[in-house]
């Protein structure tokens, strides 16, 4: 039997010694790249050597190429709209494998093909829930033209901790994904001003807080009735009460509406806009503009100087291409968050979608968990023998046909036949009494965060004896009024100003405004205030304290009066001679006589 000759020794000589060979070099260790420069491989493809170097004209860069990032408001719609597209593209596909699943099961129970019961359960997995709550992580606000504020969130240099931890580590720990505890971005904000759980709680709100709007008051003694007139009608003109419905619908759906000043000869709005009449001219206001955040981000800001007043308020903001000043912009904003978070909320504020988003969740859940159990209150359950087909590869059509035939006849007018030795039925059935409170609980939840009653966010009624919503409303109206003077109040005297100037080229400091009452009283009631207030009337007029001519003034500022048309500059005869015995007769009796007969006159007019 032939030996194996040992590797590395000449053939036929046993003994001869094996040539000298050259001495190795010792090998010198390669050098690892630091941490800071080495990168995954998912993130980087690694060169190939020279038996697997691709052919010439071919790279790595040319068949990995990274996405481009939008620059254009164009080109960032068409990258959401390739992202549905995908997300749809991706869901026609599920659906197809689970039709030609079902298919492929209808035809084995036909054919008699033995059934395979662990690729059946495989095949027929649960589609995701489109109700489940929304998890995402925070993320900057994603606007076009690279117009970010900053390269990353305000005091957010931590970055990924060991093992890829976030940088707010109990993000996930205490569920804040569920919550809305993060910054959406305005794409998702849009696209949930399109559902009514959200409409209706903005814009009811939006509504109520502009539904009366104001009225302007005059201080001191002298008449400016005239010139508050020219100032209401340059209100109506400029359609200023739409202009902050606007901005408050913008401050519901995205957290903060901007209000832009567009004057004339102000080509360089790099420049501040001073409440001053060398900054703001006779006749130079075209009107007042609502800008919705997306299009605009801020540029700089003071973040190292926390004493001083500007300390994390934008100096200047980019409205697409254009920079302006801040005092061009005027921001509403009922929400404001701190400020850690302003950089990453575009310096506004929480917006109420997302704060009811929760909330809105978890009522779409219960309406879709109560239709699925009315669809499926009752359930036939055969009773029979399962262990022969529960075993991989053996033929299940007899008892896909024997449910099929169930499922056909599965009203009151059907049959089933069962074993009656070895097999039964049942019908399952489940209460439906309890539903509806289930549903109207959720609704009454999605209510609490937007402090409107129920009746007023849904037009649903309270059920139960002596049940009223007066109380409720009577609160939602204080709250109303509360918001009103901490929001728009400040802005609003922005405004008046502005148009001051424009009107008379200065700023008169004894005209002002109030809100008017939302709670509106009329009828009976209405009445009986008028005739208390004609009384009040009377009894200043016999004590001397106003004239007749006075209470006419007053009655004709009064638009449930009456006489909101009343000419006070055109006195009746009779008027007038009242007028002169009541100043002729302000002592003694006769002050008296003339203040009666004045009192008669004033009743008569109410």
């Amino acid at each position: 039997m032939p030996t194996k000759r040992k590797p590395g020794r000449p053939k036929g000589s046993k003994n001869r010694k094996r040539p000298a060979t050259k001495a190795r070099e010792p090998r010198t260790p390669k050098r690892r790249p630091p941490a800071s420069s080495r990168l995954s491989r998912s993130a980087t493809p690694s060169t190939p050597s020279s038996q697997e170097r691709k052919p010439s004209g071919t790279t790595a860069s040319s068949t990995r190429r990274r996405a481009k990032k939008p620059s254009t408001p164009l080109e960032f719609a068409k990258a959401q709209q390739a992202k549905l597209r995908r997300q749809i593209e991706h869901a026609e596909k599920l659906a197809r494998a689970d039709a030609a699943q079902n298919a492929k099961t209808a035809e084995n129970a036909k054919t008699g093909t033995k059934l395979n019961i662990s690729e059946w359960l495989a095949g027929n997995r649960l589609a995701p829930d489109p109700y489940a709550p929304y998890a995402r992580k925070m993320q900057l606000p994603k606007l076009p033209n690279g117009r970010m504020p900053g390269s990353g969130m305000a005091m957010d240099d931590l970055g990924p901790g060991a093992g890829g931890s976030p940088a707010f580590p109990y993000q996930g720990y205490f569920g804040l994904n569920s919550f809305s505890i993060y910054f959406p971005g305005y794409p998702y904000l849009a696209m949930l001003a399109q559902r009514t759980e959200y409409i209706q709680p903005v814009m009811t709100h939006a509504k109520d807080m502009t539904r009366e709007w104001i009225e302007f008051t005059a201080k001191g003694k002298a008449n400016k009735a005239k010139k508050i007139s020219e100032i209401e009608e340059r209100f109506e003109e400029l359609n200023i009460q739409s202009l902050f419905r606007k901005a408050m619908t913008h401050d519901g759906f995205y957290g903060g509406g901007h209000i832009f000043i567009d004057l004339k000869g102000h080509d360089d709005a790099r420049l501040p806009v001073l409440l001053d009449s060398r900054s703001i001219k006779k006749g130079s206001l075209r009107g007042f503009r609502n800008i919705e955040p997306m299009w605009v981000t801020p540029v700089m800001w003071n973040s190292s100087r926390v004493e001083l007043p500007s300390f994390y308020i934008p100096e200047t903001w980019w409205a697409l291409e254009t920079e302006m000043h801040k005092t061009r912009l005027l921001q509403v904003m009922s929400r404001e968050v701190p400020d850690i978070l302003k950089p990453a909320y575009n310096f506004l504020g929480l917006s109420l979608s997302q704060i009811i988003q929760p909330y809105v969740d978890r009522w779409l859940r219960t309406v879709e968990g109560v239709n699925r159990m009315i669809n499926n209150y009752s359930l036939i359950v055969l009773k029979t023998n399962m262990s022969a087909i529960l075993q991989d590869g053996d033929s299940g059509a007899d008892l896909l046909k024997r449910l099929q035939l169930a499922r056909m006849q599965g009203d009151n007018t059907g049959a089933f036949a069962v074993d009656k030795s070895t097999e039964d039925i049942e019908n399952v059935q489940v209460s439906l009494s309890e539903l509806a409170a289930l549903q109207q609980q959720a609704l009454e939840h999605m209510a609490y965060p937007t402090h409107e009653p129920l009746v007023v966010l849904t037009g649903v009624t309270p059920s139960g004896l002596n049940a009223s919503s007066n109380g409720e409303i009577e609160v939602y109206h204080d709250w109303n009024r509360s918001e009103q003077n901490a929001v728009m109040r400040s802005k609003i005297k922005h405004v008046m100003d502005v148009v001051q100037l424009d009107m008379y080229g200065k700023i008169d400091p004894d005209i002002s405004f109030k809100f008017k009452p939302i709670k509106q009283i009329t009828g009976e009631v209405l009445a009986n205030i008028k005739s208390k207030e004609a009384e009040q009337d009377v009894a200043y007029i016999d004590a001397g304290v106003v004239t007749p001519m006075e209470v006419r003034e007053k009655v004709s500022r009064d638009e449930d009066s009456g006489f909101v048309n009343l000419d006070v500059e055109s006195i009746p005869p009779e008027l007038e001679e009242r007028q002169e015995s009541v100043e002729a007769g302000t002592e003694g009796k006769g002050g008296q006589v003339g203040g009666k007969e004045a009192g008669m006159f004033v009743k008569e007019a109410a």
